[in-house]
């Protein structure tokens, strides 16, 4: 019984840590490289991912973005999500998931993109 309590604790604690993005993943794309019909967005590569992005808008203040957390890549705000941006700092970051909206970000047609309603975790 405690067993039962326990997977389903750990079930909603595990779903909170999921924010909804309406955004592209890019996959097989570089860091940075086109993902949208917008120049000014690009692949930004997850934290914990292999060749797995979000295509996201490149040119953030970087002063505006803090670190993930190092012990397990966590963004404190539940609307951001851990990313690459070796242009701002080495070490992964939290970036604004309403950077890497749909509509900021138009996919480019028939590319390697998908676009759809996706839940990415934040965490890795």
């Amino acid at each position: 019984m405690v067993s039962i309590v326990f997977h389903c604790l750990t079930f909603f604690f595990l779903s909170s840590l999921v924010v909804e993005v309406n955004s592209q993943i890019c996959q097989e794309v570089s860091q940075y490289g086109r993902c949208s019909s917008n120049s000014a967005c690009g692949c930004l590569h997850m934290e914990g991912a292999s060749n797995i992005g979000i295509c996201g808008f490149q040119w953030v203040t970087c002063s505006d973005l803090v670190p993930c957390e190092e012990t397990n890549n966590y963004c404190g705000q539940s609307d951001h999500i851990c990313v690459h941006h070796p242009r701002c700092h080495e070490r992964p970051l939290c970036f604004p998931v309403s950077m890497m909206d749909a509509k900021l970000c138009p996919p480019m047609n028939g590319k390697q993109a998908s676009t759809n309603s996706s839940k990415v975790p934040y965490t890795s």
